[in-house]
């Protein structure tokens, strides 16, 4: 009877362990991948602001639609990373509205 009782205490002990390391793992993976969001959204939003700012300052017509191009490239893959990180429940809106000015055309981000 006493060594039941002793077991009986030792595999709840060992399940609250267990319990505890799962949850703090569980939590681990969350805010790994949500630092691997907020990274990615931070190189795209450099990004667009590189393509951007190569786009006010080409001169030459035929280099134009280039910019143009990569310019489109960088803001639909800031706008992906943005809809797959609210949709993964990693940056809210409030995170969004403080790192980037929005335009409401389109939804589109402006930076």
């Amino acid at each position: 009877m006493i060594l039941q009782s002793i077991s009986e205490k030792s595999t709840g002990i060992l399940r609250k362990y267990r319990d505890k390391v799962e949850k703090n793992q569980a939590e681990r993976a969350f805010l790994k991948k949500k630092a691997f969001f907020r990274e990615a959204l931070k190189q795209a939003k450099a990004d667009v602001l590189s393509k951007r700012n190569h786009f006010e300052n080409v001169t030459e017509e035929k280099l134009l639609n280039c910019c143009i191009l990569e310019l489109t490239a960088a803001e639909a893959r800031l706008n992906y990373y943005i809809s797959l990180a609210r949709k993964e429940n990693m940056v809210n809106d409030e995170y969004l509205d403080y790192v980037f000015k929005r335009d409401s055309y389109e939804g589109s981000v402006i930076m």
